[in-house]
């Protein structure tokens, strides 16, 4: 690991230049994530009064770096300095290095090691000793080692000069004598000469114990009165179907539902209009205040007893239409959503009872996602468990993984996106540090998919932790897939296909929690007139199950399969205009030459909105060109073909987390009667987009914003079509 980051760090330097024209005040904090480089402007106590402090160690080590023959090639010092910071008690971390006259070699490198479970900032003091800066730091994907870079020809430090101050900002409380320093030189050739590692101190695991805590979920606070007084200053009736009070919908003139609530968790979702979103989006420097002030302008802003709220990150939706195969729409931003997270102990909680968002269009506030519930401190102690560990812990999970993938596809990699410590929350009692790792895995064949593994940061956690969200009914596999006719529920029910993946039963839960929530939430309906829906059929999937299948020799049966329901949920690995039915790399199903769906393809098909629970499904105006989406094709080239008589398909542009709980989610709500195209980007923006992940996208006839599961005739062949999608 220490190898690969010093190789890492070479690579970092050429696009130095390139970095430096984003300037970054010297007043600022430096935030370092996992996997980042930043720039290091330099500053000073007067900048940053937080850093004064008491120096509570300060140690000299000799370092020396040797040829292969014993020549010494560079030698000298390393500071390394503790400091209490006064104010916060906590500790921050600094190092200084002098290289000896009588060097021949100069420093490019000076990294830090076992810094993996606390947060960071860097930064290097403009007001210390030293002659030479570090331009830019760097942390290792595995957040344990930082790097700060001396490998400029101006800044590297030669015979006889020496670094300024550098600095690590945690919040440790104490600290061991057990990480590591290494120092790297070159000669004057640019070969490496060697390195050289010094035991110098690292935060204490230990004390994180004292740091973090267990906390549990209160009950909602969210009341009746609120989301009436809500919905009324926004113009919408209640919508009926609440026989026990614990749920409400409010509904728009059209009778689209804009509201749901339910007072027995705390959830309140209003979904924006999206037809009428066709002004430019507000600007996102005044976002953050904008959505903070309506929140506490409606009374919806969460009571925090423990922590803050902060504005997190800004998600855009955009739009654009194609008129004709070979359109190159570019896209209008329309809509800007506020994402408010919880902090505690200065990490982020994260959850289905931790989400606050705001929408706003150029009409001002247009909707608000609340499910956040307040915290109180549990008994329980945190049994810290370190990072170490907790690595470990996720390479045999991973592994184990990687092992069953290979099975089918002996070629596929996969990469360590992010890592970050964050306090979860399961929707149960508990909320609790943990450790997560997301890791991206591409098959052979360019497909994608994404997982985030959960690590408890407690050896004794109060409650199991798990990667995939909490399902109390155990998925049920598919069954074996053959022939079958239509089979009735009542009058004129909504009929719904899953058909998942085979040979990766990941996909098993999110399939399997679509259609609970879907049959939930319609139950809420029914009774005041609403259609029933219908599980009509649950497969694994092969590519006859939509189109022609030369490879199989077996023809095209999507008639008596996707054309036999009105809503139909894919669920496995994908990429641009492609998607397997086996495993990540096999048996494709091919966009481009799907035979088309809906009432208008001449085989009596009924499909009006299909749903794709899959990577890159849908590419959007801009994005990159790969797999099956290439130059000089259009995002709307293959669509044409497809809408049939179809309404909708919804998907994503980016990969999607395999455990995003986006189908569900979106089951639930559109089951209430949320438009489609809201709920499906509700659901992806619930989900999180840590790492540049669940950015949704969807493609419905121009006009269609509002189109409901209840909204299912055939649709009139495409004449125009809409692209919708999100991004940062």
């Amino acid at each position: 690991m220490q190898h690969r980051s010093l190789q890492q760090a070479h690579k970092i330097i050429g696009a130095v230049a390139m970095i430096s024209c984003l300037g970054v005040a010297a007043a600022n904090a430096v935030p370092i994530v996992p996997g980042a480089t930043v720039l290091v402007p330099g500053t000073t106590s007067a900048a940053r009064p937080e850093l004064a402090g008491s120096i509570i160690r300060d140690e000299a080590i000799p370092f020396q770096i040797t040829s292969s023959t014993g020549a010494v090639l560079a030698s000298g010092i390393v500071q390394d300095r503790v400091i209490r910071e006064t104010t916060a008690g906590s500790l921050d971390f600094y190092v200084h290095v002098t290289n000896k006259a009588s060097s021949t070699a100069n420093l490019t490198l000076v990294t830090r090691s076992d810094f993996g479970p606390v947060l960071t900032d860097v930064d290097w003091r403009s007001d210390g000793g030293g002659t030479k800066a570090p331009l830019t730091a760097w942390r290792s994907p595995t957040a344990d080692t930082i790097g700060f870079s001396f490998s400029s020809p101006n800044n590297q430090v030669t015979p006889g000069a020496d670094t300024r101050f550098s600095l690590i900002k945690t919040n440790a409380r104490s600290y061991v004598v057990t990480g590591v320093t290494t120092i790297q030189a070159v000669l004057p050739t640019g070969a490496i000469a060697g390195v050289a590692r010094v035991v110098t101190a690292t935060p204490y695991r230990g004390t994180a114990a004292a740091t973090y805590h267990i906390f549990t979920l209160g009950a909602p606070d969210l009341t009746t009165s609120q989301v009436a007084g809500f919905a009324r200053r926004r113009g919408l009736i209640a919508g009926g179907g609440n026989s026990d009070k614990r749920q409400q919908t409010f509904v728009d003139g059209d009778g689209s539902v804009r509201i749901i609530s339910d007072f027995s968790d705390g959830r309140l979702i209003f979904t924006p209009n999206l037809a009428l979103a066709t002004g430019a989006a507000p600007d996102p420097r005044a976002a953050s205040k904008n959505a903070l002030d309506y929140l506490q302008e409606v009374a919806l802003l969460p009571a925090v007893r423990i922590g803050s709220l902060e504005p997190s990150d800004i998600v855009t939706t955009a739009r654009g239409t194609g008129e004709a195969v070979g359109a190159k729409p570019k896209g209008t931003d329309v809509l800007r959503t506020v994402n408010i997270i919880h902090r505690a102990d200065g990490l982020r909680i994260d959850g289905p009872y931790s989400l606050l968002s705001v929408d706003l269009s150029s009409a001002g506030p247009v909707g608000v996602t609340r499910t956040m519930r307040p915290l109180a401190y549990d008994t329980a102690k945190v049994d810290w468990k370190p990072y170490s560990e907790a690595a470990a812990e996720f390479s045999r999970k991973l592994g184990a993984l990687i092992g069953l993938l290979r099975k089918t596809d002996p070629k596929i990699t996969y990469k360590l996106m992010n890592y970050d410590l964050a306090y979860v929350e399961q929707g149960l009692k508990f909320v609790q540090p943990a450790y997560r790792f997301q890791v991206e895995f591409r098959s052979s064949e360019g497909d994608l998919s994404g997982q985030t593994f959960v690590i408890p940061a407690s050896n004794t956690p109060p409650e199991a932790i798990n990667d995939a969200p909490i399902n109390q009914n155990p998925a049920t596999e598919p069954a074996r897939t053959g022939v079958v006719a239509h089979v009735g529920s009542g009058a004129s029910p909504i009929d719904y296909g899953i058909y998942v993946v085979r040979g990766d039963d990941r996909f098993l839960d999110d399939a399997w929690r679509f259609h609970t929530n879907l049959e939930a939430a319609n139950s809420i309906l029914t009774p005041i007139g609403y259609k029933p829906v219908h599980f009509n059929q649950y497969f694994w999937d092969y590519p006859w199950l939509w189109e022609n299948w030369p490879a199989g020799g077996i023809g095209d049966n999507s008639a008596n399969f996707v054309g036999k329901n009105q809503v139909v949920l894919y669920e496995g690995h994908g990429a641009p205009w492609v998607s397997t039915t086996y495993s990540n790399n096999a048996d494709l199903i091919d966009y481009r030459t799907l035979p088309g769906y809906g009432g208008n393809n001449g085989k009596n098909g009924k499909t009006a909105f299909i749903i794709w629970h899959t990577c890159d499904s849908i590419p959007a105006p801009g994005d990159a060109y790969s797999n099956y989406y290439q130059s000089p094709a259009g995002p709307f080239d293959i669509w044409f073909g497809v809408f049939k008589g179809l309404r909708g398909t919804y998907g994503a542009r980016t990969t999607v987390g395999i455990y995003n709980n986006a189908g569900p989610a979106f089951a639930f709500a559109a089951g209430l009667g949320i438009p489609n195209l809201n709920a499906w980007f509700n659901a992806n923006n619930a989900g999180g987009h840590s790492g540049g992940w669940n950015y949704g996208s969807a493609v419905i006839l121009a006009g269609h914003e509002n189109d409901r599961i209840y909204d299912n005739a055939a649709g009139p062949s495409a004449g125009a079509l809409t692209i919708w999608w999100q991004h940062p």
